[in-house]
């Protein structure tokens, strides 16, 4: 059956491979550019003055040695706390990110966070410290707030865009549903919650003209799941599974 798939699953190391080195830290960035996967997934925020800083939520107590909303500090106070279980090692900007993977052959997966509601600005920022390191044809640009993609498409056309879908909208709406309304907002490519993929529904979003791609593989059984199903691309917390894994059912 593995051998009728045309196409070989991508792998993306989600926030660097959280579930191996500490989460959006340079020392994941690093070390993930030097896996065989096909992009390094990571997410940003803006500090109170602007900044465009890589860091998965919205607040700073679970991974820094801050407090309070990210959104609340500028950016000089922000650098002066450091991430949990690494040696000191700060929250990077976007532009820090890019230098520490230039040189690798990954592209960049870049989720645009919201803090209950929109950053003002943050697409346009994004976009243009994207152009400033000559990265933006190296980004897909994803995000679960849809209007975000549509508000940067304005400014800029990266690699590619993903709409992320939220497990109880999925599970609401179906694939019908999310066929329908990516249509109307002009995107195809979407990425589901992994328990929710089945070979069957890979192959009818395919013939519907959608990209269907996986988030939340952490698990040995997470990995099979997407794998056997022939997903475009799915990120992973444990790239060193999905690697492994892929390498074992596809010989590649």
């Amino acid at each position: 059956m593995l051998r009728e798939v045309l196409r070989l699953p991508q792998i993306s190391s989600h926030r660097g491979g959280a579930l191996i080195w500490p989460e959006n830290s340079p020392t994941a960035f690093r070390r993930s550019a030097r896996l065989p996967v096909a992009s390094i997934e990571t997410d940003v925020h803006l500090s109170r003055d602007g900044r465009v800083l890589v860091h998965h939520d919205a607040t700073l107590q679970r991974t820094t040695t801050g407090r309070g909303p990210l959104r609340a500090h500028p950016f000089s106070a922000l650098r002066r706390r450091r991430l949990k279980g690494t040696m000191g090692e700060r929250i990077p900007t976007l532009g820090e990110v890019i230098r520490l993977i230039r040189n690798s052959r990954r592209d960049l997966r870049l989720e645009i966070k919201t803090d209950r509601r929109r950053y003002p600005g943050i697409e346009r920022k994004v976009a243009a410290e994207l152009r400033r390191h000559r990265f933006l044809k190296r980004t897909i640009v994803t995000s679960f707030d849809w209007t975000q993609l549509r508000l940067f498409r304005r400014h800029a056309r990266p690699k590619g865009f993903v709409a992320l879908v939220g497990g109880a909208w999925f599970k609401t709406h179906g694939l019908p549903g999310l066929v329908a309304t990516l249509a109307k907002i002009g995107f195809d490519e979407a990425s589901i919650p992994s328990a929710f993929v089945t070979a069957a529904l890979v192959k009818e979003a395919d013939a519907k003209g959608l990209r269907l791609g996986a988030y939340r593989v952490r698990t040995e059984a997470d990995h099979l799941r997407v794998l056997s199903a022939g997903v475009c691309v799915f990120t992973t917390d444990r790239p060193d599974i999905a690697i492994r894994r892929r390498r074992e059912m596809y010989g590649a």
